[in-house]
């Protein structure tokens, strides 16, 4: 400290002792960084104390408290103390407001304070501290826009003395003027409300007062302005209001006259409009569509419409453009029935001429499956006549067997004996007949069976071609072919 050349209240622009100690490097290294925040925030001080002793170790401005001890020190019962001593009982993250009181270092100017522990891991490291400023809380307390020329806001504490400086005065105030009004003392008590009382010099303002919800501090905040001039301003501002209420009177009734007529002109035009389109364009609609669906396909619809004519570019003429399309697709309404209609007409008789040909290739498909019976009656009989012959070929070849079967046995006695040949010569060729006469029926049965097959073949082949001819018919090029 007192090697430091700089003057008091500019202590804080040395940043290095030039000692060479590690207190003075490490001062160095971090104060430049600590005076910016504090210029940046406009803090009176920023100071570190260590928890341990209660020894000052760090300040920005080094006043005469750098140093000393807020244990046991000389300002041990003051704020400033108090402060310490409730950020090392606090935890990571805690911050603790003290309210103002006069502090001998800044001599003896109000000063308040917020604390707030550093630590390093589990282990308090410090307290570091910030000494509050007063032209922060003036500048926002002071502020002119709205309050006329009578209005102030400020802050009460609980002894009722201000807790920030008045606008009114060009010496501070803090600590020094006692506000013991009905507002002040309301708002203390946790009152809020805006009503007109006696302000600290006892005259009539309007008053809005409130509690301030601040952890460690017990203030309330008033804003008033004069009566007088809020009265003044309301007579004023009537006089202006019914100046304004008269002539702005006669302009609205000349502009409604004006813009009434641009309004309700088009509205009438589109009104009238619709009115035709529901008494003529829809009921001639209607009848179409009744007489269409009762089968008259025959109706041709011819729809006459009428649009307004637009001329401006507002609401007005957006909803006349908007009424046109309605009348644009009312109107396309006819052309698009009149050519449902027409391919209702050519479908239906389309399907009608499909129809006729469908009955007639019905009528010669009747005729080609009646031919087709007849073939497959005459194969039938031609195959009964095939059964016949071969019937009567299986008797003649059993009545051979029969012959031979009997020659056999005449052979047999033949060989039985000369003497029996002889008497059975006669015999034999009797039987010889016999056999040449079976053999010559047998002949003659084959040569029938083989014509019989020959005519069951041919009627065979005649009814095939008959079918074939009769299921490859392919009826007029307007049906569809048959295929089996």
């Amino acid at each position: 400290m007192t090697d430091n050349s700089n003057p008091t209240g500019s202590k804080h622009m040395m940043d290095d002792a030039g000692d060479g100690s590690t207190y003075s490097a490490v001062h160095a290294k971090y104060h430049p960084a600590m005076r910016s925040f504090l210029e940046e925030f406009g803090f009176y001080d920023i100071l570190i104390v260590d928890p341990r002793n209660g020894n000052i170790v760090y300040s920005v401005f080094k006043e005469i408290d750098y140093g000393t001890s807020l244990k046991n020190g000389v300002y041990a019962n003051t704020n400033f103390a108090e402060a310490y001593r409730l950020a090392t009982t606090g935890a990571p993250g805690s911050s603790f407001l003290v309210d103002y009181e006069p502090y001998t270092p800044s001599y003896l100017a109000p000063a308040s304070f917020i604390s707030s522990p550093i630590y390093d891991g589990d282990e308090l490291a410090g307290v570091l501290l910030f000494q509050m400023p007063i032209d922060s809380i003036n500048a926002v307390m002071q502020t002119r826009e709205g309050m006329g020329e009578s209005g102030e806001t400020y802050i009460v504490g609980p002894d009722n003395l201000l807790r920030s400086d008045s606008r009114f005065s060009e010496e501070s105030t803090l600590l020094q003027l006692e506000v013991d009004t009905d507002g002040a003392n309301e708002a203390l008590a946790g009152t809020i409300d805006t009503k007109v009382i006696d302000d600290y010099h006892g005259i009539p303002v309007l008053s809005a007062y409130t509690p301030l919800a601040i952890d460690g501090v017990h203030w309330a905040m008033l804003s008033e302005i004069d009566e007088a001039e809020v009265l003044a301003s309301e007579n004023s501002l009537l006089r202006t209001t019914l100046i304004v209420v008269a002539i702005s009177a006669l302009i609205v009734v000349a502009v409604r006259y004006f813009f009434g007529r641009q309004i309700t002109t088009p509205v009438q035009v589109v009104a009238d409009i619709a009115k035709d389109l529901a008494d003529r364009v829809f009921p001639a609609l209607a009848r179409s569509a009744k007489a269409v669906a009762a089968g008259d396909l025959t109706v041709k619809i011819a729809i006459d419409t009428k649009k307004v004519i637009v001329k401006s570019k507002d609401e007005i003429g957006h909803m006349a453009t908007a009424f046109n399309d309605m009348i644009d697709q009312v109107g396309g309404l006819g052309p698009s029935l009149n050519t449902m209609v027409g391919g209702m007409s050519k479908l239906i008789l389309e399907v009608r001429e499909t129809a006729t040909s469908v009955a007639d290739a019905s009528t010669e498909l009747t005729g080609a499956a009646e031919q087709a019976g007849d073939a497959t009656n005459g194969i039938a009989s031609t195959s009964q006549q095939v059964a016949k012959g071969a019937q009567q070929q299986a008797n003649s070849v059993q009545s051979s067997t029969v012959l031979i079967s009997q020659l056999t046995d005449g052979l047999d006695k033949i060989n039985k004996g000369s003497v029996e040949q002889t008497e059975s010569v006669d015999q034999a060729k009797a039987i010889v007949t016999q056999v040449a006469s079976a053999t010559q029926s047998v002949a003659d049965n084959a040569a029938a069976s083989t014509e019989g097959a020959k005519a069951a073949d041919e009627a065979a082949e005649n009814g095939l071609k008959v079918v074939k001819e009769t299921v490859r018919y392919e009826p007029d090029q307007r049906c569809r072919r048959f295929r089996f």
